[in-house]
């Protein structure tokens, strides 16, 4: 599932191909029920012969100004990404939304699984509020929230770390990778590092840190740094600090890859 890197560079690619670009139509044919808020029709007329003035981020959620009209809310779900092209043979093959531009361009939203959402919104903020999102895990985070966050928590850490409603952004992949960071198991409870400044730190220096990282090699996985988990997160894939054979488990509801030697239970 595309989590924060992911979407910062799906904002950043549309900042650079679709801002201020005359929407000339909007096809809405496969859209399905990946529609929220709106019908397909009322999204088409809302948004044809308009303009994206300016784009927003919050956690996994991207949002768009429409000129003047509002604002479209897309979550990419499981499978889905941005693709801006000229030619048809070019279109991917899973299109749910797609516009036109008077410059003969197209920007698709593709879905392969239409496990996200797509639709106008009045207001981002009054959006992240409706939704009971967390602060932004990269752009409104400090320290001192964090800390707060983690002395207040119970169950799983790697729960609470994945869960929208304290911190918005962080999925499956990136959170195992900022616990391997920190030396800490994916099934490691909160209540062990509560009130335990110095992990609570370095737990949150690793969060900005592998975002930032992520965000570098534009959230493309074999671009990691090879000291990183990632790279080596698979079946049969091996430790790049001690070569132990990674490891496999179910914790909060997802697999989730350690090392069992740099991140003993």
């Amino acid at each position: 599932m595309p989590e924060l890197p992911d979407v910062e560079v799906f904002k950043q690619y549309l900042d650079a191909t679709s801002l201020h670009r005359k929407i000339e139509d909007v096809r809405t044919d496969k859209i399905g029920d990946m529609v929220t808020g709106v019908s397909a029709a009322g999204l088409k007329k809302q948004m044809a012969n308009k303009e994206f003035s300016e784009t927003r981020r919050h956690g996994k959620y991207l949002f768009a100004a429409v000129a003047d009209n509002g604002w479209l809310m897309l979550h990419f779900g499981m499978t889905g990404f941005l693709k801006y092209f000229k030619n048809p043979d070019q279109k991917p093959s899973h299109v749910r939304l797609q516009f036109d531009f008077a410059n003969d361009f197209s920007l698709a939203i593709d879905s392969q699984r239409r496990l996200g959402k797509i639709g106008i919104i009045d207001d981002p903020d009054e959006f992240i509020r409706k939704e009971k999102l967390g602060p932004d895990v990269r752009n409104d985070l400090t320290f001192e929230s964090f800390e707060k966050i983690i002395n207040q928590g119970r169950g799983g850490l790697k729960s609470l770390l994945m869960n929208q409603k304290h911190l918005a952004g962080i999925g499956n992949i990136y959170s195992d990778e900022i616990l391997f960071q920190t030396r800490l198991h994916p099934c490691i409870k909160v209540k062990e590092i509560k009130d335990n400044s110095p992990t609570i730190h370095r737990l949150y220096n690793a969060v900005i840190s592998v975002l930032d990282t992520a965000i570098t090699v534009n959230a493309d996985p074999a671009e990691m740094p090879d000291h990183f988990l990632i790279p080596h997160r698979k079946k049969d894939g091996h430790c790049p600090r001690c070569e132990q054979e990674i490891e496999s488990e179910k914790c909060a509801g997802r697999t989730s890859y350690f090392c069992p030697e740099c991140q003993p239970a």
